[in-house]
C-alpha cells in the first residue's frame, strides 16, 4: 500500500512491495501458463501439459500437501500420459472427496513452485459459475440461466476455498442477468423512463437515482413516486432533466446492482451522435452534418469525463459517419487522357486534405482548396497520371493520424 496519496509520490521517496516470488524466474511465468484443460471430479484428474514445457522438467501433483504422482523429462510416474499436437495430456485416476486440495508442483533448479491448485469442490463450482456465461471472457450471459441458479451458487460459493473470485464473477454474471430484464432506458418529456423486457421484473426492486439521491421505485411491480404503463413502462414523477447523473440499481438481498448509469454530459453525447444519422441503423448521415458538427463531436468526447469503454464505443459511432461524409465529398472520379479527374460534390472538400496514390506512390494532393502536382478549377481537381486497368489508384483523406479511403480503383470509370 502507498504511503502517500499516488501524486504526492516522487523519485524523493520509495516503496517496498512484497513480491509473490523470493526470487525472479523468467520461466515461472510459463510454468503458471504450461497447465491446460484441467479436469478434476471425484475419480479422476486430468490435465495438459503444453509440448514446449512439459520436458525436461518435472512435475509433482500432490493431494492435501501428499505425494500423488509426478510427470518426470515427459514420462510419468502413478499416472498415465500420452502426447499429442496440444501436448503431454496427464492422467491421475484416484479417489478424490470434495475438499481434497490437488496441486501441481514444478521442481526446477532445487525449489518447488506451485503452478496450480484447486479442490474439488471448487471446480465443480467453477464450471457451474463459467457456464453462466456464453463465452470464456464472460462477456455475456448465458440464455438458460435462472434467478434461483445464481442464487445456489452464491450459497454454494459461501464453503468455496476461493470464494472471493469467484463472488467477483458472480456478481458480474447477475448484474449482466438484471441488465437483460430492461429493454431500453430513456428521458421522455424530462421523466426518466424504463421500459422491460418481460414480466421478469416483477420479481425485483428497483430504485431510481438521481444525483446519487433516491428519487423512486418499483418493488415487484408495485411503484413509489413513480407511475406505470402496463405492460412494461415506468416512469418516475420528478424532472430529471436537470440532472447531472442518472441511475437506476436493482437491489437484492446479496448486492446493489448499477443496471443503468449516465451522465447528463453522456446522455447529449449520445443524443448528439443520434442526430448524425437518419435512422437508428446509422447506415445514412443526415444532410446538415458538417465537418465541424463531426469535429466538435469528437472533442466533446474526449474531453468527456465517460468511461474510456464508453468513449472508444461512442468515438466508433462517430467515426462511421465521418467516413460516410468524407464519402459524400466525391461527387465523381474518372481517369480522361492520361489525366485524373475529381469532381467534388460541394465546397466540403476545402475542410481537409486530400491525397491522390498510385500502386501506394503519392501522386497529388489538394490541401484545404490548395492543389499540388494537380490544379483545381472550382469543384474539379486534375491530375496528370496515366492508369491502366492493372493500376490500383486510391484517394485518402489524411485527419491528423487518421487515413480514410474514400474512393479506390474500382470506384473509377477509364475513359479512353
Amino acid at each position: 500500500m502507498l504511503e502517500k496519496n499516488i501524486w504526492e509520490n516522487d523519485d524523493k521517496n520509495s516503496i517496498t512491495i512484497d513480491m509473490p516470488q523470493g526470487k525472479y524466474i523468467p520461466e515461472l511465468a510459463y510454468f503458471m501458463r504450461s497447465v491446460k484443460k484441467t479436469l478434476l471430479s471425484e475419480s479422476k484428474f486430468e490435465f495438459t501439459l503444453d509440448r514446449d514445457w512439459y520436458t525436461p522438467y518435472q512435475y509433482v501433483i500432490k493431494k492435501n500437501s501428499q505425494y500423488l504422482a509426478e510427470v518426470k523429462d515427459g514420462k510419468p510416474f502413478y499416472c498415465s500420459a500420452k502426447l499429442d499436437e496440444n501436448g503431454l495430456n496427464v492422467k491421475v485416476s484416484h479417489n478424490f472427496i470434495s475438499d481434497d486440495l490437488i496441486e501441481i508442483e514444478v521442481r526446477f533448479n532445487g525449489i518447488k513452485y506451485a503452478i496450480y491448485s484447486m479442490t474439488v469442490y471448487d471446480f465443480k463450482l467453477w464450471e457451474r459459475l463459467n457456464n453462466s456465461f456464453k463465452d470464456k471472457n464472460h462477456t455475456e450471459i448465458a440464455d438458460n440461466v435462472t434467478q434461483d441458479e445464481l442464487d445456489d451458487i452464491f450459497d454454494a460459493i459461501k464453503h468455496a476455498s476461493n470464494s472471493e473470485k469467484m463472488l467477483s464473477v458472480l456478481h458480474h454474471a447477475q448484474e449482466m442477468f438484471l441488465i437483460n430484464t430492461i429493454e431500453n432506458i430513456s428521458i421522455e418529456s424530462n421523466r426518466l423512463t424504463v421500459n422491460f423486457k418481460n414480466e421478469l421484473f416483477k420479481h425485483y426492486k428497483y430504485v431510481a437515482m438521481k444525483d446519487s439521491q433516491y428519487m423512486s421505485e418499483i418493488n415487484k411491480g408495485k411503484v413509489y413516486y413513480s407511475s406505470f404503463i402496463p405492460p412494461f413502462k415506468w416512469i418516475t414523477n420528478k424532472n430529471s432533466g436537470d440532472a447531472n447523473s442518472l441511475a437506476v440499481q436493482a437491489r437484492l438481498p446479496n448486492g446493489t446492482y448499477i443496471v443503468f448509469e449516465a451522465t447528463l454530459e453522456e446522455e447529449n453525447i449520445k443524443k448528439r451522435i443520434v442526430n448524425l444519422y437518419t435512422d437508428a441503423s446509422q447506415s445514412k448521415i443526415n444532410d446538415n452534418v458538417t465537418q465541424n458538427t463531426i469535429s466538435e463531436l469528437i472533442k466533446a468526447i474526449n474531453n468527456s469525463g465517460i468511461s474510456y469503454k464508453k468513449k472508444s464505443i461512442y468515438l466508433s459511432q462517430v467515426d462511421n459517419a465521418q467516413f460516410m461524409f468524407l464519402q459524400q465529398t466525391i461527387a465523381h472520379v474518372e481517369s480522361v487522357k492520361s489525366k485524373l479527374i475529381v469532381t467534388f460534390a460541394n465546397e466540403n472538400f476545402r475542410d481537409n486534405k486530400y491525397v491522390l496514390l498510385k500502386n501506394g506512390s503519392y501522386q497529388s494532393e489538394v490541401n484545404k482548396g490548395k492543389p499540388a502536382y494537380s490544379s483545381l478549377s472550382n469543384k474539379t481537381w486534375s491530375t496528370n497520371v496515366t492508369l491502366t486497368e492493372e493500376d490500383h489508384c486510391t484517394i485518402e483523406v489524411r485527419m491528423g493520424t487518421k487515413v480514410y479511403i474514400v474512393y479506390q480503383t474500382g470506384d473509377l470509370m477509364l475513359i479512353e
